[in-house]
């Protein structure tokens, strides 16, 4: 049997044999080496629930109703949309109110609804109830910000694009309301900046527990921002006591705020991301998170990818940032 030497006709045919190389070994490390070790979750702190749902009905009347409390500091945002099924089993005798804003402390009604007559109907179905301090009145135009870094990081991950990286794995853990979140791999104690100006409405710091999987997402310590803007600066898994500011104090942009650490789920890095109501066209209103683009030491905004490095200063983050900017941006 006669063999047949392998020849390479071109730089593309070498750039795709390479990429299949990292990413066999990508997957074999990822597999086989970095397994997730056991939890101990004897060691998880308890977190108390800020927030409370409520779904009853009026006696008297036969009203079904869905109300909302919370026992944070600040007014927080709700919103939902309810399941279509549900929309046809309404009577005119209907309010929904979504957006809501729901004060502290407070047990506010946000929907307000009469079955039809002989439909027992346990509750009010929804989807896509999320909350937030953000408070826009209107689609907020994207505008670059402040690195939260100022030392040289890694992208681990960034908003999908229409390219695959194989040396990132590609991780897809940003989905739904964290979709334009943004993930820097720093070591724990990195100092962290906030993006713009804006008064902080929300600190948790108590953590100190934190493992790979999501399952230990709740116990990531954050700390929220609210801009001018009404759009909110989210800043996760930070170390444990490692917020540098106060509830209700105001910062100014590239303002010492906190640093990094490992809580929650992830392992050490840095999670940020833009909060923002989103309003359509058809009357829904949701919550989203903003496109984040950052602004160069020159000036220029920069849109960052996986794979890329913020504030590049070393050799091999240059030779990637040129690299993937040359294929992939």
């Amino acid at each position: 049997m006669q063999l047949q030497a392998l020849h390479f006709s071109g730089k593309k045919q070498l750039m795709e044999l390479t990429w299949s190389v990292l990413l066999i070994t990508g997957l074999f490390c990822f597999l086989y080496i970095n397994q997730p070790k056991e939890v101990d979750w004897s060691k998880a702190p308890v977190k108390t629930a800020q927030l409370n749902i409520y779904i009853g009905s009026e006696s008297h009347t036969g009203i079904q109703y869905l109300e909302v409390s919370h026992s944070r500091h600040y007014p927080i945002t709700v919103t939902y949309k309810v399941l279509d099924e549900y929309l046809l089993q309404f009577t005119e005798q209907v309010l929904l109110t979504s957006p809501a804003s729901i004060a502290p402390n407070t047990k506010t009604r946000v929907a307000n609804y009469l079955p039809i007559d002989g439909m027992n109907q346990s509750g009010l179905g929804f989807s896509n109830f999320h909350t937030s301090y953000a408070n826009n009145q209107n689609n907020i135009t994207s505008k670059p910000y402040i690195p939260p870094i100022k030392a040289e990081a890694l992208v681990k991950q960034a908003p999908n694009k229409d390219h695959f990286k194989p040396w990132m794995l590609k991780l897809n853990s940003h989905q739904g309301v964290n979709v334009n979140a943004i993930d820097f791999d720093v070591p724990i104690g990195t100092p962290i900046y906030a993006m713009a100006a804006g008064e902080v409405v929300s600190t948790y710091e108590d953590s100190d527990f934190g493992c790979l999987s999501k399952k230990c997402r709740p116990y990531g310590n954050e700390l929220d921002i609210l801009h001018e803007d009404g759009s909110v600066a989210a800043y996760a898994h930070l170390k444990q006591n490692g917020i540098s500011v106060n509830l209700g104090d105001k910062v100014t942009a590239g303002q010492l705020v906190a640093y990094s650490g490992d809580t929650g789920s992830g392992g050490a890095h840095l999670h940020v991301q833009i909060e923002a109501l989103q309003y359509s066209d058809d009357g829904e209103t949701k919550i989203t998170t903003l496109p984040l683009t950052f602004i160069d030491e020159n000036e220029t905004a920069i849109e960052l990818s996986e794979g890329d490095y913020i504030n590049a200063t070393s050799m091999t983050a240059t030779m990637m940032n040129r690299f993937n900017r040359a294929y992939y941006h």
